[in-house]
């Protein structure tokens, strides 16, 4: 629970005990073109994908999406990577990059449920840009997550998984 350490101090300054409900987050429903994706992943053993996710309107330059593109390529893993839209340069390389990739990649450039993604027992791991909607997502599905913050609270966020992750390792 991210909030355990402040209940207390929460319940002293309300003058009553407080009680955590738990993030809230919005189930999606089933979409027609979402059922590709859903049966690409129950074709892949459990923990063995990994989610690649940023914000539709979060643009990321070419050449972070040409490292993103090489770490996948290297690390040999399957994944779905929702590209979004990220302007003009994103055509040839991801065209190029999804070629090449297509029985162990997936890439998608529209809006994804990344809920619905996240809680596959295929998904093994998540980069994320850590907003706070994909940083619960992650965290209510026990999928690991590799921050890569890149404005807003999203370093904040980051911040609050790395602490999460050490609390539990210890």
């Amino acid at each position: 629970m991210i909030e355990a350490q402040y209940i207390d101090y929460v319940s002293v300054l309300m003058g009553k005990q407080t009680v955590p409900v738990g993030p809230l987050v919005q189930e999606c429903g089933s979409r027609e073109e979402d059922v590709h994706i859903m049966e690409w992943l129950g074709k892949k053993e459990p923990g063995s994908v990994v989610l690649v996710s940023f914000r539709s309107d979060l643009f990321i330059s070419k050449e972070d999406m040409e490292e993103i593109a090489m770490g996948l390529e290297l690390s040999k893993i399957c994944f779905i990577w929702a590209v979004g839209f990220q302007g003009g340069y994103n055509t040839a390389l991801l065209e190029g990059f999804s070629k090449r990739f297509e029985k162990r990649g997936l890439m998608v450039q529209r809006w994804v449920p990344k809920a619905k993604i996240l809680s596959h027992s295929s998904i093994g791991g998540f980069v994320s840009h850590c907003g706070w909607n994909s940083t619960l997502e992650g965290i209510i599905n026990g999928v690991p997550i590799i921050a890569m913050p890149i404005k807003n609270d999203q370093p904040f966020n980051a911040k609050v998984v790395t602490e999460l992750l050490k609390s539990q390792i210890r």
